[in-house]
């Protein structure tokens, strides 16, 4: 079913076949117009994020699982605001839905009525987890926190950390690609990626990441990334894997 070209999501799924669009085409590797390219990824992209979205509740259901622990630290008061949320999300879940429905809201998020106390809440168990090295726990968090609001760069982010910490790189650079196509100003998915394609031995890749992360560092002016960039750009010239 296709969502409403003013939605979160078909912005989202816009924004990212822009970005490949203009990609491809700095390659010269965009072997039809710019136009009719991002209106068919655009298209293609909404349709897997609906596929996505229809397994929202395994992935909620899993999330309230490694929640429960975490819940019972919390003062009363907090706990039942947080396990009401749930509550009310998981019965929204368990009646058949309409994705014009979700599209209207603007994000499952707003749509299963979590506040952004109980998603903050949420990201802070996952990056607990993450730091204790449960990259696998923090990544079902992270990843449920991309499908209940996809337009926030800094899930995208996590969730890519805790994938290339599982050495799930494809995954890692899908994610912090999309993260660099939501929030371009933001050095950290280009880093990431250049590292992951480093990594592999993929330089022109990393060479990409590289160009991109050098216009970013010159124009906000932040130095203590310029050793390490100079760095990765010396073990591409020099074919160096990391």
């Amino acid at each position: 079913m296709k969502l409403k070209n003013d939605s979160v999501f078909a912005e989202m799924a816009k924004l990212i076949a822009e970005g490949q669009a203009d990609e491809l085409q700095s390659k010269q590797k965009l072997l039809m117009s710019r136009d009719v390219y991002i209106e068919q990824k655009t298209t293609a992209l909404i349709l897997e994020l609906e596929k996505a979205y229809k397994e929202l509740l395994h992935h909620m259901e899993k999330g309230r699982e490694l929640l429960l622990e975490s819940l019972n630290l919390l003062p009363y008061a907090e706990q039942e605001h947080h396990a009401k949320e749930f509550l009310i999300a998981m019965n929204k879940l368990s009646l058949p839905i309409e994705i014009e429905q979700v599209s209207k809201a603007g994000s499952w998020q707003k749509f299963l009525g979590f506040t952004n106390e109980t998603i903050f809440w949420i990201y802070s168990v996952g990056f607990k987890f993450f730091e204790e090295k449960k990259y696998e726990n923090a990544l079902a968090l992270f990843l449920m926190l991309t499908l209940l609001n996809p337009a926030v760069s800094d899930n995208w982010i996590s969730l890519g950390f805790s994938q290339k910490n599982l050495f799930l790189n494809t995954q890692a650079l899908n994610s912090f690609f999309i993260a660099s196509s939501l929030a371009a100003e933001n050095p950290t998915p280009r880093y990431q990626s250049a590292e992951i394609y480093l990594c592999l031995g993929e330089f022109d890749k990393a060479a990409v990441e590289l160009d991109a992360l050098t216009h970013i560092v010159e124009s906000q002016k932040i130095d203590s990334l310029r050793p390490l960039l100079e760095s990765m750009i010396n073990k591409i010239k020099n074919r160096q894997s990391l």
